[in-house]
């Protein structure tokens, strides 16, 4: 169902507005909005909030430092720490302490890259380097008073007859020595004549030859090599230095989520004070609250100097949308969330599409082995370990997913496919009988989309609109459960049956005939309009045989848990084959597992969403969105510390 809601309006003196509005927010029951009176004045809060933004970003970026390099050991799932309402607020003190400690923990990571960078550059010059270690020469020597020297490259392997083929027109004036040579590149050193320095630098440059672009050392290219080893060393030093001074403020990790965490609540506090109206006095609240809460937030404010109002919502006004169910129907209303929330004028679709949910996804995943894991798995996570809520919510709706499944799993004889000799279908095996389970499938569709037009008759009539409800919509409810009726008849072979349901069918037919068009008197325009709705029975049709899904994925689970079965017999007896035996199953199953179950998940899903709710829900609604504790870490209640 809905949770009825009400208007609220607190007023108080602005000196307990802080006091008001933390007591609103540990109790989480009331949506801020924004009085439409314009002689009320706001407080503009969105620089206060892109400060809260940044110290935001500040600390989540220190906490993923921390994470990458002192990881904590915590369970593969984890959950908010319990923290006492006594710290839900942090002193200046401490905020300024903590924030010093996480921008600390952010520059010592740029400490870290600049030197990781300044390695990578020192490498390249290393690789660089490298190509003229056998050069026993300072790489800046130029040379004597008479004779001059320089390096050169060029960007092919040569050796010494093919270097001096190059330098011949200048080979009486120079002397070279090929340093090194390979594919890439060759390494030249050069001694001429100063003299002759111009014809020799012209040769040089006409035939493709470079000088390097590499700093010229005072040391030899083995030296320098050795130096620039020398200062990794002493850079890396430095980085283990600043990575042992992050492992040591990550001690502070507590703190540091704390600070995340009061950012978040101080963030969330300011964005709703926005929504406050004030006087140079008083403050004025607006919002929604749910009915069964209105006591208790008087009851929280009884010792304040404020009144607190409430009222009814007035009929033109879309409230926003919390639901209240019991245990086996809150686990889908994410489901129904994800699609759209109810609009006014919608019905709470959870209780009637829960059923049909766990009963269609039971069909499609059809395993009672696959079945039985999910029971045991995410009964634990959803009813036993201790989980975040929206978790353990969508644990919960997996369990009775998988209690749908291992029903179907003995309904149709699938064990992890037919592992156990002799295990026999309760009803039927769908390999050998699917048509039987195709007709059965798609009878499921007409009496869930059956549902789904009296949903829409329902919430029509509800709201007024009693004529479209009984010619538009009861009509096809009476044109289909007729041939839903006549096609029984005739299964069973009871004619009376097939009469009664042929004059239901024949019932609705007249119904859309003659008052489809009902703006106008004319019998042909209106004869010729309800021909043209009668084409929406190929529609209807088209819904019907979606639900033929149900058949196929159902097989398509048996069977390929049937085919794993085979494959892991084939290695025989023995060991070797018992091993293979083994592997094959754990494997094959699992994936068969994986896909079918997102399959079943994806498949159930889209029968709600195209077939079920396209009959009669609208949508468009917003959910319920309080002034809350949305914390990561840590979990403020009432606890003894």
């Amino acid at each position: 169902m809905i949770t009825p809601m009400e208007k609220i309006t607190i007023c108080g003196l602005n000196s307990q507005r802080k006091t008001v509005m933390e007591r609103l927010q540990k109790s989480g029951c009331v949506e801020f909005i924004k009085s439409d009176d314009s002689e009320l004045i706001s407080v503009n809060v969105s620089e206060s909030v892109t400060q809260f933004e940044r110290y935001l970003s500040l600390s989540a970026d220190a906490l993923e430092i921390i994470d990458e390099y002192s990881p904590a050991k915590t369970g593969m799932l984890s959950v908010r720490k319990d923290k006492s309402l006594q710290f839900y607020s942090m002193q200046s003190e401490e905020i300024k302490t903590t924030g010093t400690v996480a921008m600390d923990i952010i520059n010592t990571v740029k400490d870290i890259k600049e030197r990781e960078a300044q390695i990578g550059t020192i490498n390249a010059r290393i690789s660089a380097i490298s190509q003229w270690a056998a050069l026993d020469v300072p790489m800046n020597y130029s040379g004597s008073k008479t004779v001059e020297t320089a390096l050169y490259t060029y960007p092919e392997i040569l050796d010494k007859e093919g270097l001096d083929s190059l330098l011949e027109e200048v080979g009486d004036y120079v002397t070279t020595e090929l340093v090194s040579s390979s594919r890439e590149i060759s390494c030249i050193f050069a001694a001429y004549l100063k003299d002759f320095k111009d014809d020799v630098t012209r040769v040089f440059r006409e035939k493709g030859f470079t000088q390097p672009a590499i700093g010229l050392s005072r040391r030899t290219p083995k030296d320098k090599i050795i130096n620039l080893h020398e200062k990794i060393a002493k850079l890396n030093n430095e980085i283990e230095s600043l990575k042992q001074k992050i492992t040591k403020l990550s001690e502070q990790r507590d703190e540091i989520q704390l600070f995340h965490d009061h950012l978040v609540l101080r963030r969330d506090k300011y964005k709703a004070l926005e929504n406050v109206s004030l006087t140079e006095e008083t403050f004025i609240i607006e919002g929604y609250i749910p009915k069964n809460k209105s006591e208790h937030i008087q009851k929280k404010l009884s010792d304040l100097i404020c009144t607190v109002e409430l009222s009814a919502i007035s009929e033109d006004e879309e409230a926003p949308v919390l639901f209240k169910n019991n245990s086996v129907v809150s686990p889908v209303e994410g489901i129904t969330a994800s699609y759209s929330m109810p609009s006014k004028h919608d019905i709470d679709p959870n209780a009637v599409m829960s059923f049909f949910y766990y009963l269609f996804f039971g069909m499609m995943f059809s395993d009672a082995g696959y079945g039985l894991l999910m029971v045991l798995v995410c009964g634990f996570l959803g009813f036993i370990a201790k989980v975040e809520s929206g978790l353990r919510q969508f644990m919960r709706m997996f369990f009775y997913c998988g209690i749908s499944t291992m029903f179907w799993g003995f309904m149709y004889g699938g064990f992890f496919g037919d592992i156990i000799p002799g295990l026999k279908p309760l009803w039927i095996n769908p390999i050998d009988e699917p048509l039987m389970l195709l007709i059965f499938s798609v009878a499921l569709g007409v009496i869930q989309i059956m549902i789904g037009l009296i949903l829409k008759f329902y919430v029509d009539f509800r709201a007024g609109e009693r004529v479209s409800a009984i010619f538009d919509t009861l009509s096809w409810v009476i044109v289909l459960f007729g041939a839903a009726l006549a096609i029984i008849g005739f299964v069973l072979g009871y004619d009376i049956v097939i009469k009664v349901g042929i004059g239901f069918a024949a019932v609705g037919v007249l119904m859309i005939l003659f008052m489809k068009n009902r703006t106008t008197w004319n019998p042909i325009t209106r004869l010729f309009s309800g021909i043209i709705g009668l084409y929406d029975i190929t529609s209807y049709v088209s819904d019907f045989l979606s639900y033929s899904r149900l058949m196929a994925l159902g097989l398509a689970t048996g069977v390929i848990a049937n085919v794993v079965n085979i494959m892991a017999k084939l290695g025989g007896g023995g060991i070797v084959g018992t091993i293979a035996f083994v592997l094959i199953f754990i494997v094959g199953h699992a994936l068969n597992f994986a896909i079918n179950i997102l399959g079943a998940y994806v498949h159930t899903n889209r029968l709600q969403y195209v077939e079920f709710y396209s009959k009669f829900y609208e949508g468009g609604g917003r959910a319920f969105s309080p002034l809350d504790m949305n914390t990561k870490y840590y979990n403020f209640m009432e606890v003894k510390e």
